[in-house]
């Protein structure tokens, strides 16, 4: 077995074992502790399966990204910006975040193996893709805001023409509004 192969194969080993590490840690009981004083006194699970974290409650790719519930609010509002909205829209960004990174590691270690360059050349192939793939996301999200923040610019002129039509024909603001809001999506 080539040598490169082998680096791969320790590579992905590592990486494996340090995702693993990741998930046991991330399941301290002091966390269990937490959620189930919020429960209650009484037994009554008040704020939901969701929130306790049973694992039955948890969707797939928020049992991927290992996240605290807070940490992510930040990224759900950029990407609400960017009109990705959506109950896993943040765990799904992450995963396509190091899993580009990983496969477009993975592309410039088989193009760095194709080139004969070696070790040598292989590693920095390697990081260099790694930093491609992994910044590949949030450059999408940025081109989506700026896209968007375009479009409702463009917009506002003739929303605010139809308020001024629906408003004098007798219509109250709320359902000139609605009304604007089904006529613009459509």
């Amino acid at each position: 077995m080539p040598i490169a192969w082998i680096a791969m194969l320790v590579f992905l080993a590592l990486f494996l074992a340090l995702m693993a590490l990741a998930f046991f840690l991330s399941r301290s009981p002091s966390r269990l502790a937490q959620r189930l004083d919020r429960a209650g006194a009484d037994g009554a699970f008040a704020s939901g399966a969701a929130e306790l974290g049973y694992p039955g409650s948890v969707s797939a790719p928020e049992r991927l990204i290992i996240m605290k519930p807070g940490a992510s609010e930040g990224m759900r509002l950029r990407l609400a910006h960017a009109g990705i909205r959506g109950r896993h829209s943040v765990p799904w960004y992450y995963i396509f975040q190091f899993g580009g990174a990983a496969v477009f590691a993975l592309v410039a270690f088989r193009f760095s193996h194709l080139l004969k360059g070696g070790v040598t050349l292989a590693f920095p192939l390697m990081m260099a893709g790694a930093l491609a793939g992994y910044s590949l996301p949030p450059f999408f999200v940025r081109d989506r805001i700026s896209r968007r923040r375009d479009a409702i610019r463009r917009a506002i002129p003739n929303v605010l023409d139809l308020i001024i039509v629906c408003v004098e024909a007798g219509l109250g603001l709320n359902a000139a509004v609605q009304r604007i809001a089904v006529a613009m999506k459509g």
